[in-house]
């Protein structure tokens, strides 16, 4: 892959699976009898049972659904930008411990501002006008475990001009794994980063993950004087664990042997 321009220092949709709602359930087991007529008391009791044990379940696949998905970064600790020294700060609820905003431009060619859940930026002037952000775990080649995320997304909006965007990781060996470099489209629109399908350097470690990078710069090769665009909801999805899959499979079952009752 081409080396950047700039210098980063070495460092180191949710799982697909929807509680049913109770209202659900009821109309899978069936509310009456099945000639119509009000239902015994003995098959309402199994009725209240099958529910309660159904509840349940739709609560135990809600919080393993939930945990499949989280923040990347909240873009709520702000950012001051510079260029190739711009400080490392501390970021909090973030998959990353540490973050580096850098502009370059010619002439001011780019500004931009993080905080409040979104970073802004408006990129002008002659040759490449970019506003970057790079994260990582610390100083000292500390690693994040990524294997277990299936993909990463963010939402643009108030984007104009022609705007490239890309994404970048490197591992602990310098191996890199990119995607994404191409127009943002005009208005809004949500770009996903999918792991599995990233173009990546023979022997990229997902589980060894030393720096990110996001980077967007205006299209040098049209004629457009500007871009701008504002980023927020930058999350990711991990892969679906096996233990949520499994809930179902015992709902299926339970109602099976309740109907059987």
């Amino acid at each position: 892959m081409n080396a950047t321009q700039e210098t980063i220092a070495p460092v180191g949709q949710t799982s697909g699976i929807t509680a049913p709602t109770v209202s659900a359930l009821c109309r899978l087991h069936g509310s009456v009898g099945t000639t119509g007529r009000e239902p015994s008391m003995e098959f309402q009791m199994r009725n209240k049972t099958f529910i309660s044990s159904m509840v349940g379940v739709a609560a135990a696949v809600a919080v393993a659904g939930s945990a499949n998905a989280g923040v990347v970064d909240p873009f709520t600790t702000a950012a001051t930008f510079g260029g190739n020294t711009a400080v490392w700060t501390s970021i909090t609820d973030s998959l990353f411990a540490q973050r580096q905003a850098q502009n370059f431009g010619s002439s001011g060619g780019a500004t931009a501002s993080l905080s409040g859940g979104s970073w802004s930026f408006t990129l002008s002037g002659s040759g490449i006008p970019r506003s970057l952000l790079n994260y990582r775990m610390n100083g000292s080649g500390g690693t994040v475990d990524l294997s277990g995320v299936a993909s990463m997304s963010l939402d643009f909006s108030a984007v104009t001009g022609s705007l490239l965007f890309s994404w970048t990781f490197v591992d602990s060996n310098a191996n890199e794994a990119a995607g994404f470099d191409g127009n943002v489209t005009i208005g809004s629109s949500t770009r996903t980063f999918d792991m599995s399908t990233a173009e990546t350097d023979p022997g990229f470690d997902w589980s060894n993950v030393t720096s990110m990078r996001l980077r967007a710069e205006r299209n040098p090769t049209v004629g457009n004087p500007s871009a701008a665009g504002t980023v927020s909801n930058f999350n990711f999805t991990a892969v679906p664990a096996p233990g949520a899959l499994a809930l179902l499979g015992v709902a299926g079952l339970a109602g099976g042997r309740r109907r059987r009752a």
